[in-house]
């Protein structure tokens, strides 16, 4: 059965004014990552990713291989969302039991791993206006659209994202790099349901907005949206139905049973095959030509989309974990005294600097002889002072009054900054501390300040040698002390596009030969 032609004029009407949220699910992934297998198990799926869970739990140790696992693959493959989820709490409980490290890994493992085979889609997905809202875990639609994600906890950013003002993928579910907002197991239902925020948002969506879901499958019949329903069969009892859930031309008559609790709800055949789906979305777009079948130009605010995506919101919370703390491995890791954990923020004193522009104390200071060997090399720029020149430059550098190094860093008019100091003075500090206290601001793409690539010379100069890297872009995107992979050819997108949100720091050592400073 086809939807009726006043169904799709609603529904172009709607996108028309920007009125709609499109709510994708697992089906949209499956498509996409074309169903892709992670040890044997299609974790795009939720019962594949708790299958996997399962096996997870028996690697570890945590469940035993005969009575549980047998009891959990049941519950699993019931497909009865209340004893699919119970088995989801057990999953989830016991490896957060062993540490929270051991359930963001298990998702990363899974979830993370999910990789794109078919970008169309979600292209298609993309070109809707309104919002973009997911039930998945995944980055995939992240990864074509170059849109950040954000999570049922962030209620500033989703309330942006509602009123328009900000573009955004809204994980309604929770995303697999922060675990804490995951949506899994019995306890997480539970949390999101009785959350004031989260619940006023899908409110918010029933009341203010139209609702399409796509790729949904058996959503209807999750706990999370269960409440959605319990509420909207009071609240919209009186309300003409204008959310949308899409099916295919088969599942049509299943799904009026699900949705008997829901009028408000209304399932739209889009086809007979999952092929028919694209075709179907490209024929809502406004001014759309899905009938002459072509593909819908990407509006301007979209052509990122095109782009390849960088991740700045997964590289400000590596950054945050990988420089949050200092670097003690130089200490005497044999003492019972060894201090662990000590947050930079908390030992971070502000430097005050002078500028040093003409005097240049690093290269003044050393011993004359050294300084005409260093020239003959060509090492060092600039001829020999006289002992009253030296000694006139080194009282106005003296006289100056010291300031503040984070005011300075503040000041627009300095492009271009260099600091010197002695080895232990705190240079790299100052830098680990900048990108911390970025990392730690907030959503990297709000606001004016300035995205830090900070790059640790030594560790650049000794790749550089053995030849495992080509040049800085090349080196942040597979450096493995930096804790994270920032995507060359994404990352050079952003920045021929960004190039006054870029803040380049290195640490070095002095490239004085024998001067042995820092």
């Amino acid at each position: 059965m086809s939807p009726s032609s006043s169904q799709i004029d609603q529904l172009r009407g709607v996108l028309a004014d920007r009125q709609m949220v499109v709510v994708v699910g697992s089906g949209v992934s499956v498509a996409a990552c074309g169903n892709q297998e992670v040890d044997g198990h299609k974790v795009a799926t939720w019962s594949g990713l708790l299958e996997h869970g399962v096996d997870r739990l028996i690697a570890i140790g945590a469940a035993d291989e005969d009575g549980e696992r047998v009891l959990l693959r049941g519950l699993i493959r019931s497909g009865k969302p209340d004893l699919m989820v119970n088995a989801a709490e057990t999953i989830t409980a016991r490896l957060q039991g062993r540490s929270e490290g051991t359930f963001r890994g298990w998702l990363e493992e899974t979830i993370g791993a999910l990789q794109l085979q078919d970008k169309t889609l979600l292209h298609q997905i993309a070109t809707l206006p309104g919002l973009v809202a997911t039930l998945n875990y995944d980055h995939l639609l992240e990864e074509v659209t170059g849109r950040p994600a954000i999570t049922w906890q962030e209620a500033n950013a989703v309330q942006e994202a509602l009123r328009g003002s900000r573009e955004a993928i809204l994980h309604l579910h929770g995303e697999y790099r922060k675990p804490e907002s995951v949506v899994l197991g019995l306890a997480s239902y539970n949390k999101v349901k009785d959350d004031p925020h989260a619940k006023a948002t899908l409110q918010s969506f029933a009341l203010s907005k139209t609702l399409l879901f796509v790729g949904c499958g058996d959503t209807v019949l999750d706990p999370n949206f269960q409440q959605l329903i319990t509420w909207g069969k009071e609240a919209l009892q009186d309300v003409v139905p204008r959310h949308r859930l899409l099916c295919r031309a088969a599942e049509l008559g299943a799904f009026q049973q699900k949705l008997a609790d829901a009028p408000w709800l209304e399932p739209i055949a889009y086809g007979d095959d999952y092929t028919e789906l694209g075709p179907f979305l490209r024929s809502l777009v406004p001014d759309g030509a899905a009938a002459a079948g072509a593909m819908v130009p990407v509006p301007s605010r979209l052509r990122s989309a095109q782009a390849p995506s960088l991740d700045l919101s997964g590289y400000r919370e590596a950054m945050a974990k990988y420089y949050g703390h200092l670097k003690l491995e130089e200490l005497d890791a044999t003492s019972s005294d060894m201090p662990r954990g000590i947050r930079v923020t908390e030992v971070f004193i502000p430097p005050i600097v002078r500028e040093c522009e003409q005097f240049l104390p690093r290269a003044m200071e050393l011993p004359k002889e050294l300084q005409r060997r260093l020239r003959e090399q060509e090492a060092l720029d600039g001829t020999e002072l006289q002992e009253e020149e030296l000694a006139s430059l080194l009282r106005t550098y003296l006289d100056q009054s010291p300031q503040p190094m984070l005011e300075l860093l503040a000041d627009p008019s300095h492009r271009k900054l260099v600091v010197l100091g002695d080895p232990g003075s705190g240079k790299s500090l100052l830098l680990q501390y900048l990108v911390l206290a970025w990392a730690e601001a907030g959503d990297p793409l709000l606001g004016d300040a300035p995205l830090p690539l900070l790059i640790e010379l030594r560790d650049y100069a000794s790749r550089r040698a053995k030849g495992e890297v080509s040049g800085f872009l090349d080196y942040l995107g597979r450096a493995e002390s930096l804790r994270w992979r920032l995507d060359p050819e994404a990352l050079e997108h952003w920045l021929r596009h960004n190039r006054t949100k870029c803040c380049w720091m290195a640490s070095m050592r002095c490239l004085i030969p024998n001067c042995g400073r820092r």
